[in-house]
């Protein structure tokens, strides 16, 4: 091989590897664009929409739309990442840990969002903003406090006279204990229970005890009272192709796992009036997720005349 060969070689070289890393940035710059762009992503309604993520999906442009009715807005997040060459724009993962996320009326403590084998728009990336060129899969991870879903409840129990309520959740059981008041009686309740996944889409909760007034009511009677108001999730009921792969208890906390799959090909079951969707602002248009039952249990139906003889009267 000659001088000229050598010479070609080592420009070639050279120049293949600046064409590995174009903007000269290190791991240092691109964590810095990464935060500031999802963290803005984020944040704003307009900005998660013009992310590309759920048009990658295949989710048409009036779903696209409504996207910022579920804008995470987190109080606080971080960012983890890998890539074999982020100047390609291609990512392993992009992990965002989220904090204090608001959902509707509810409060998610943590959600953590794990994009996997995605491709990002380098040129946007490079000023901050996040867009989304292919998407593998979007994992998601949830907590929520037992105190925050208590919260969500407080209109919806002082309207129908419950008062008192506690819960308490460890690895093994849901607690809920307090009061409910009808005209002048009232009735001390206590249940235990489980949530429980059915076909990846819903969530029922298996109440295993529920005592009013210390007696015990049979499970014949506890499951019909429940079997009217399960389940107290349905992502069938939202054009959000959400599957849940697993929901644990913690002290203080339900725990979910799931992913936001490619757009469903039909439209949702129609909204059933045991769990009511939270209002999007606009007439006739569809929600992202359900909410939570406002029927969560069904104290109302056990304190009944016909079930008086388990109530006290109230305190004057």
């Amino acid at each position: 091989m000659g001088l000229a060969g050598l010479l070609a070689m080592v420009f070639g070289a050279a120049v293949r590897a600046r064409a590995m890393e174009p903007t000269g940035i290190g791991r240092r710059e691109w964590d810095g664009h990464l935060e500031r762009a999802v963290t803005r992503a984020f944040a704003d309604g307009e900005a998660f929409r013009a992310t590309g993520l759920f048009d990658c999906l295949g989710y048409t442009a009036t779903q696209v739309a409504e996207i910022a009715q579920v804008t995470p807005r987190p109080a606080s997040l971080t960012v983890e990442w890998a890539a074999a060459d982020p100047a390609s724009g291609f990512f392993q993962r992009l992990l965002v840990t989220t904090h204090r996320v608001r959902y509707y009326d509810l409060t998610i403590e943590r959600a953590v969002f794990s994009f996997t084998d995605i491709r990002l728009d380098v040129d946007a990336l490079l000023t901050d903003r996040l867009v989304f060129r292919s998407v593998g899969r979007v994992g998601l991870e949830t907590f929520v406090s037992s105190a925050d879903i208590l919260k969500v409840f407080d209109l919806v129990t002082r309207a129908r006279g419950l008062s008192g309520l506690v819960m308490n959740i460890d690895r093994r059981t849901t607690r809920l204990r307090g009061r409910v008041r009808q005209g002048w009686l009232t009735v001390n309740f206590h249940l235990e229970g489980i949530p429980c996944l059915k076909n990846g889409r819903q969530i029922e909760f298996r109440c295993r005890r529920l005592v009013l007034n210390g007696l015990s009511l049979p499970q014949g009677v506890i499951r019909g009272m429940f079997s009217r108001i399960n389940p107290v999730f349905d992502a069938d009921q939202t054009w959000l192709n959400l599957h849940l792969d697993k929901i644990a208890l913690e002290p203080g906390y339900v725990r979910s796992w799931g992913a936001i799959l490619p757009a469903a090909r039909s439209d949702p079951t129609p909204v059933s009036s045991n769990n009511p969707l939270p209002s999007t602002g606009r007439q006739g248009s569809r929600n992202l997720a359900p909410a939570p039952s406002t029927s969560l249990f069904p104290v109302e139906e056990a304190v009944s005349p016909r079930s008086s003889s388990l109530a006290t009267k109230a305190d004057p």
